[in-house]
């Protein structure tokens, strides 16, 4: 599996597990895996997509599929972002700086049916899933399947089901 790929699974497991409350996935980074599969999935689905970056190079590959469904929006300040502290479905985090990226996770506690970060194994720098996020959350699981990890958060939603698929022996590499 291609290592940017590799939350591509957990991703839709957690979507797919995710009751739809308020019809919105929020995603902080774009990118080449991520934002075309959740544009698609809010246009199928009826769900609303808010995408944010602080990268406009990244921003402008996809402000082509802006629509009513999908929103993107280029950013300064990750901490202006109010639709962090706003209810969500599934909220999923690949954003620079990594530094950033823990205080977002914290942010998403109360209002995120389900959190999905890419990129938490260990050596790939500050601001990834740590153990000073885990206490916010009621149920996690990391997928260690692939060199690049995943980790799914969530304070109503069992997420350690996720698990039981992405470590099934049967499960595509």
């Amino acid at each position: 599996m291609d290592n940017y790929a590799t939350h591509v699974p957990v991703l839709v497991a957690a979507i797919e597990l995710s009751p739809q409350l308020t019809g919105r996935i929020l995603e902080l980074g774009c990118g080449n895996y991520s934002t075309m599969l959740l544009h698609n999935i809010a246009h199928y689905r009826g769900y609303d997509l808010l995408t944010f970056d602080n990268n406009g190079t990244w921003m402008k590959q996809f402000m082509g599929v802006a629509s009513d469904r999908h929103r993107l929006k280029l950013i300064d300040d990750w901490a202006a972002v109010a639709e962090i502290d706003e209810p969500c479905d599934v909220a999923f985090a690949d954003h620079g700086p990594a530094s950033r990226r823990n205080t977002d996770i914290e942010r998403l506690a109360e209002n995120a049916g389900i959190v999905v970060v890419h990129d938490t194994e260990p050596g790939r720098g500050p601001g990834r899933l740590e153990e000073s996020v885990k206490p916010f959350y009621k149920y996690h699981y990391t997928c260690r399947r692939w060199k690049a990890w995943t980790s799914v958060c969530s304070n109503t939603i069992d997420v350690t089901v996720i698990g039981d698929l992405m470590e099934n022996e049967n499960w595509p590499e």
